[in-house]
C-alpha cells in the first residue's frame, strides 16, 4: 500500500512495503558483504539495488523528491538491511541529503 503526496505527486511507500523491500534484499547484501568490507565501498550491484528500492530517499524531505518517512520506518528498514549487511544498513540510515557526494569511495 502506498500513499501519494499531493504537493509533488511523489508516491510514498508505507512502512510495511519498505521493510518488505529490505527483507528481499538480504540475500544480495549477504552475497556482497565481504566485498563491501574489503573495498570499503558499496559494490555497484548493492548500490543500484538500494537506490532502486528507494532507501536513500527515506529521510529526504518530500520537497526534494524524498519519502520523508518516520524515524521508526527508517530504523525498521535499517534494522532489516542490517541482517544482511551492517555496512549497507549504516549507509541507508544516515540522512545523506544535506551532504554533497563525490561518488568516490574511501
Amino acid at each position: 500500500m502506498t500513499s501519494s503526496d499531493t504537493r509533488n505527486g511523489n508516491v510514498i511507500p508505507e512502512r510495511d512495503e519498505l521493510v518488505a523491500r529490505a527483507h528481499a534484499l538480504q540475500p544480495l547484501l549477504r552475497e556482497y558483504a565481504a566485498k563491501t568490507d574489503a573495498g570499503r565501498c558499496l559494490p555497484d550491484a548493492v548500490n543500484a539495488a538500494l537506490t532502486e528500492a528507494g532507501f536513500f530517499r527515506l529521510l529526504t524531505p518530500q520537497r526534494f523528491g524524498g519519502y520523508e518517512t518516520s524515524l521508526r520506518s527508517a530504523t525498521d528498514v535499517a534494522e532489516t538491511l542490517g541482517a544482511g549487511d551492517a555496512s549497507a544498513a549504516w549507509l541507508v540510515a544516515i540522512p545523506r541529503w544535506p551532504f554533497a557526494s563525490t561518488g568516490e569511495c574511501a
